[in-house]
């Protein structure tokens, strides 16, 4: 953990993973939280997607079989004014 208590795993899941239509063969251990997370992408799954992680909007974009997938944060986050949304979406042109 980031406060460097460690935690046993419980398990360990191999397979195919689908997120939004988007597949990728990813694998992931289980275990206890302590109620932090849901679950937690690690480096191996954030590879399998092609995760690209927009911090100014606070969103994710995941690419695997079944195109490209844009995941937004359901937190209670700060969300982005509608000024930094609109230049969000006119910059996508430019890249």
């Amino acid at each position: 953990m980031a406060n460097g208590v460690i935690v046993s795993s419980q398990a360990v899941w191999k397979g195919k993973v689908e997120i939004a239509g988007v597949k990728a063969q990813g694998e992931f251990e289980v275990f206890d939280s302590g109620g932090g997370w849901k679950f937690l992408f690690g480096k191996p799954m954030l590879h399998a997607f092609k995760v690209i992680h927009n911090y100014k909007m606070d969103q994710v974009d995941i690419t695997g079989k079944g195109g490209t997938q844009t995941l937004l944060n359901q937190s209670l986050a700060r969300k982005p004014t509608i000024n930094e949304a609109t230049e969000e979406i006119q910059g996508l042109g430019t890249h």
